[in-house]
């Protein structure tokens, strides 16, 4: 059984989401090793997706604990919890949706041909439906494919959970997800017609589709299992292998930032979610300083609201014409720290001040 608090999770939360508007700030024309920096920290979306499906399978065995026949729950049963993890997902999703339609017109570059947000886009978003096709996906805030994917996800994590009851059934799924799903996100691009939005369909295969992320939800599904047993209780040197496991993977993720990308069938995805998986692990042998604590701690505690609207006040900054200071690194840097900031004070005051009324209003209309 999980402690009630692991402050780890909410600092690689932290971590992750500064990775994200990090690469949203455009690093673009700095310094080489800064640019790939930069551009690595799009695989923050990656260890979402994996903290993600791990407190997912811990909130569906606290909810099956509460009936009478764990593992054996019908689809009507399901519904309350369904319910409950949409319900925590709609205040900030539907106002970030209405602030961008109203204000930015939605993402272009991900609209593509089709150039304007229709009705059945919108539809498609309230139902959280847009994952499932390419010109929707992102095409409204710009970073709400993540939303669509962990959608799918929460639909199907109780029937995963019936069938994936072992650390060694979570893994050979993820083993044959590794690959089964890289040639299946191939086919799915060999679907789509040449043309102007050739972009698009390539983003969506390779990243936007529910299954270019499957073996990542896998991996944060095994670390459930993993968590579950006594084999890290017996690690006698606990500090020792957490460093380990924290560097070797960290060199595992500059390799993939600065070289390969991929490995054979496995792809870039997967891969990334694979180290997150080491450094998860590390975390929870023995959280060290650096990577768990209160300034990590409260941006991760904050991170979706800071997901969901960093693209907005980037947006507003680009539109102050900020004087330049002469200095491509220093203009940057200004505006990561200051979008940062800015995106975290908007998320406590939104959090606080809709987020959570909104919420318990939600669950009380139950």
């Amino acid at each position: 059984m999980e402690k009630p608090k692991m402050t780890w999770i909410d600092s690689l939360k932290g971590i992750a989401i500064c990775g994200i508007v990090m690469v949203h700030s455009d690093t673009l024309g700095l310094p080489w090793l800064l640019e790939k920096i930069g551009d690595a920290g799009k695989c923050g979306v990656q260890l979402f997706f994996l903290l993600s499906s791990y407190l997912t399978f811990v909130s569906l065995e606290h909810y099956f604990n509460t009936k009478t026949s764990s593992r054996a729950i019908s689809f009507h049963h399901l519904i309350p919890w369904w319910a409950g993890k949409f319900i925590r997902l709609i205040p900030l999703y539907y106002l970030a949706l209405f602030i961008y339609a109203l204000f930015l017109g939605g993402s272009s570059y991900w609209l593509g041909t089709q150039e304007h947000i229709t009705a059945q886009n919108v539809l498609a978003h309230l139902f959280f439906l847009h994952g499932l096709f390419p010109h929707y996906a992102d095409s409204i805030i710009g970073v709400e494919w993540y939303l669509g994917t962990l959608a799918i996800f929460y639909l199907l994590a109780p029937y995963l959970y019936k069938i994936i009851n072992s650390l060694e059934k979570s893994a050979a799924f993820f083993l044959l997800s590794a690959f089964l799903c890289r040639i299946l996100s191939h086919f799915i691009y060999r679907i789509f017609p040449e043309g102007k939005d050739s972009y698009i369909y390539s983003a969506y295969a390779g990243t936007f589709n529910f299954f270019a992320q499957f073996p990542v939800l896998i991996a944060g599904i095994m670390l459930y299992f993993l968590f579950q047993g006594q084999l890290l209780e017996k690690i006698t040197r606990p500090k020792l292998i957490s460093y380990v496991l924290l560097v070797f993977a960290s060199v595992m993720i500059a390799g993939q930032a600065f070289g390969q990308n991929s490995l054979f069938l496995i792809s870039s995805e997967t891969l990334f979610g694979l180290w997150f998986f080491l450094i998860a692990i590390s975390q929870k042998i023995c959280p060290l300083i650096w990577t768990d604590n209160k300034l990590w701690g409260l941006l991760g505690k904050y991170s979706y609201p800071i997901y969901l609207f960093h693209f907005f006040i980037l947006a507003i900054y680009d539109k102050m014409n900020i004087p330049a200071t002469g200095s491509a690194l220093l203009d940057w840097c200004i505006k990561y720290v200051a979008a940062l900031l800015a995106s975290l004070a908007v998320s406590v005051i939104l959090t606080k001040g809709f987020d959570r009324p909104m919420v318990e209003r939600l669950k009380r209309m139950l």
